[in-house]
């Protein structure tokens, strides 16, 4: 073999080399090994024990443990199903643990912590939560509220009716964040007790948000309910559900009924009010509206011309009539005028020829769409909520979208009226408290669901009259 050399040394090791190299020792690397083998199983057995330590005992050894079994006698031992119970979990047991856990620490806190006892020997303040655990994810307090306090505060849009001044509503907190800032207040709200009383702004002072719910029972012997069900998609709207048997008109309350879900137009006598329109009145609907709307911008060109001319401020006071109805049209004008009352502004919508000319002929600016009013009757309605009512109601629609639609203000009203004062001056009346409103309407003292409520403006239309709209 030939050598590689670089200068006298040789690249590979020679014999003489080899003799001067110590071989190195074996027994540190063994050592090491061994400490490392002793260090491993030293830790497993460690581990071992301390986890033998802490594990749950068996609850018949432990007498500390006896809780449990009282809070359920189905679970003798400290299984996982405790565990979690206690430590925060769900469940049947968990349930049970939330509440009576809470009765075992305020009877330890009596016995234990005298100084926090009143002079009769119970606590200042109730600890117990007013609601349990599982109903925490929508309800965490609860406070009473004056109503007529809240309404002060508050415009909710309705009519406050009577005996305000002495009733309370409850109000319900989502969240603790929402509470009282009150720690009075809120302690109370949050735990057992008498339900703690504010006053509106105080009790909303931390909601982001409120949701208001009003129920009535009008029958002493409808036994309602009220149930709010929290962790569901977010409703704007009351499902009512009743023990009701039979349809429509057969319908009637049956006490051993299983409870069903029902319509807003249902009675508290069972009886289903909704009358479902034939076939024939869907038509009859469908070419009204299909005239109207292919009609729509000839319409509002010549409507157009003679609001331009009437306008006072930019206001037309508006009105339909038939010839049933047209007595009473005589009767607002020359009651009107007899008061003095300005009607140069005032255009009716007649459904026929009679009563258009009979309204020129008293001086009053009329505006007959004969291709839209062709369908309406010309005789009054015999009773409310018939036929005839339904089509008149049809042309209250339409000349007050019309109007709308032309950018004018508009006092809507019925015939059946008269002023004891100019209500004009009331509408614009710029310094006014409620001048920036945009509508106006007056509820019934009376109604039929199926035609109007008194909260909802946009059904009123059909039946209100005075309607005011900027």
């Amino acid at each position: 073999m030939r050598r590689h050399q670089k200068g006298n040394q040789s690249l590979l090791p020679s014999r003489a080399v080899g003799k001067s190299l110590k071989t190195p020792p074996t027994f540190d690397a063994v050592t090491w090994i061994i400490f490392l083998l002793l260090s491993c199983c030293m830790s497993f057995y460690a581990g071992v024990w301390m986890g033998w330590t802490i594990a749950p005992q068996d609850c018949n050894k432990d007498p500390s443990l006896r809780v449990l079994d009282r809070l359920d006698q189905s679970t003798p031992d400290c299984t996982d199903i405790c565990l979690n119970a206690v430590i925060g979990g769900t469940g049947e047991l968990a349930n049970k643990l939330d509440g009576k856990l809470d009765v075992i620490i305020e009877e330890a806190l009596k016995t234990k912590c005298p100084s926090n006892q009143g002079g009769n020997g119970a606590s200042d303040h109730s600890t117990n939560k007013r609601f349990s655990r599982s109903l925490s994810h929508f309800a965490n307090g609860l406070v009473s509220i004056n109503r007529k306090d809240l309404f002060n505060t508050y415009d909710l849009g309705v009519p406050m009716d009577s005996n305000a001044e002495s009733e309370d509503v409850l109000m319900l907190y989502d969240t603790k964040s929402a509470l009282p800032s009150d720690k009075e207040i809120a302690h109370a709200a949050e735990n057992g007790g008498e339900i703690p009383h504010t006053d509106a702004a105080s009790a909303t002072a931390n909601c982001d948000s409120m949701n208001v719910m009003f129920v009535k029972n009008t029958d002493p012997k409808l036994r309602q309910c009220m149930t709010i069900v929290g962790g569901q998609y977010q409703g704007y709207h009351i499902q009512r559900w009743m023990r009701v048997v039979g349809q429509g008109a057969h319908g009637k309350i049956d006490k051993n009924a299983p409870l069903r879900l029902t319509g807003r137009l249902t009675t508290t006598s069972g009886f289903d009010e909704f009358h479902y329109p034939s076939s024939n009145n869907v038509h009859q609907h469908q070419d009204i509206l299909l005239k109207y709307l292919t009609n729509l911008d000839d319409i509002k060109r010549d409507l157009g011309s003679i609001l331009k001319k009437i306008a006072i401020e930019n206001t037309i006071i508006v009105s339909t009539v038939n010839k049933g109805q047209s007595e009473l049209l005589m009767n607002f004008v020359c009651s009107s005028r007899s008061r003095g009352f300005d009607l140069g502004n005032f255009l009716v919508f007649p459904t026929d020829l009679f009563s258009k000319e009979l309204a020129e002929g008293m001086g009053i600016a009329t505006y007959y769409a004969e291709k839209l009013m062709e369908s309406i009757p010309t005789t009054e309605a015999k009773t409310y909520g018939d036929a005839t009512f339904g089509h008149i109601m049809m042309a209250k629609v339409i000349c007050v979208h019309l109007v709308s639609e032309l950018g004018y203000d508009l006092l809507f009203q019925d015939v059946d009226v008269i002023w004891f004062k100019d209500p004009m001056k009331f509408f614009h009346d710029s310094e006014s408290a409620i001048a920036n409103y945009d509508v106006y309407f007056q509820g019934k003292a009376f109604f039929l669901a199926q035609y109007c409520h008194q909260v909802e403006a946009n059904n009123n239309l059909l039946a209100t009259s005075p309607l005011f709209i900027r």
